[in-house]
């Protein structure tokens, strides 16, 4: 890969799908995905195809849906990464593959991994540190009732008398995650000398031994750590498996089916249990 353009191309197409398997699942397990589903894509392969097919193939599905449930599902965050794919093939920008407004975080956080940095990619654990008790979820409320009355920090006064429904409110909402980024863009950033992005992560790991962060370490630092761990399980080295990866060259039989949840992901996938 001579061209520094062609280098980019790789690294958007691995923010787009770090975003795109993110929902749900902490982030060893969001890199495992974005790995897998890069060397699929690359390889030209589609991904709601790899699972394969009857009771073997539903156990796949199962396994690789590892920690997501509730509003989330495998299936759905298949088709993105087959509409990433899709982008590509079409020359446009993978990134563009989410909407600003109905998938803020993904969009966000796809945007500050391929870059730009002012972007504040909020997700419940943001939630929990400016609006509610952050060691615990938000509980129900009954339909017409306010959820909760808060200033904000930094002079930012957040009006939530407004809001009216019925839900568990753990995850943001419009006019929070809103607030949230204008915090981190005219006060908390700005006061800090940090871009949006920066003081948002600042946070997001200073507030992690009572949001319930499990793994605050850097991005690139598991990322690293997946690579010599997935390396380890195809016999290569770690450089090697990611060039394999960029070059389209991971063998299918990692990468599909029942095999793979030991080959790609180091999993025995006869045991009970077993998440990705």
């Amino acid at each position: 890969m001579r061209d520094p353009r062609d280098a980019q191309k790789v690294m958007r197409q691995l923010a787009a799908n770090a975003a795109a398997t993110s929902s749900g699942a902490d982030v060893p397990l969001n890199v495992r995905r974005m790995l897998w589903g890069t060397a699929a894509q690359r390889a030209g392969l589609p991904i709601q195809g790899l699972a394969g097919s009857g009771p073997a193939g539903q156990r796949v599905w199962s396994q690789m849906s590892g920690a997501i449930g509730g509003q989330y599902g495998w299936k759905q965050t298949a088709s993105k990464l087959d509409e990433i794919a899709e982008a590509i093939a079409q020359g446009r920008d993978p990134l563009t593959v989410f909407d600003p407004i109905t998938a803020h975080k993904q969009a966000r956080y796809g945007a500050a991994l391929g870059g730009n940095w002012q972007n504040v990619p909020t997700d419940l654990h943001m939630t929990r540190q400016f609006f509610g008790d952050p060691a615990a979820p938000r509980m129900m409320v009954r339909k017409g009732e306010p959820l909760y009355t808060h200033k904000g920090r930094g002079g930012l006064v957040v009006d939530v008398n407004r809001y009216k429904g019925s839900q568990l409110a753990d995850s943001p909402r419009r006019f929070e995650w809103e607030a949230i980024e204008q915090a981190h863009r005219e006060t908390l950033g700005p006061q800090m000398g940090l871009t949006p992005s920066e003081s948002m992560a600042a946070q997001w790991v200073g507030g992690a031994p009572t949001t319930g962060i499990a793994d605050p370490r850097p991005f690139i630092s598991i990322v690293n750590d997946e690579l010599i761990r997935m390396a380890a399980n195809l016999n290569t080295t770690p450089s090697d498996l990611m060039k394999m990866i960029v070059h389209g060259s991971v063998p299918k039989e990692a990468l599909g089916g029942v095999a793979a949840l030991g080959l790609f992901y180091g999993l025995a996938a006869g045991e009970e249990g077993e998440t990705l």
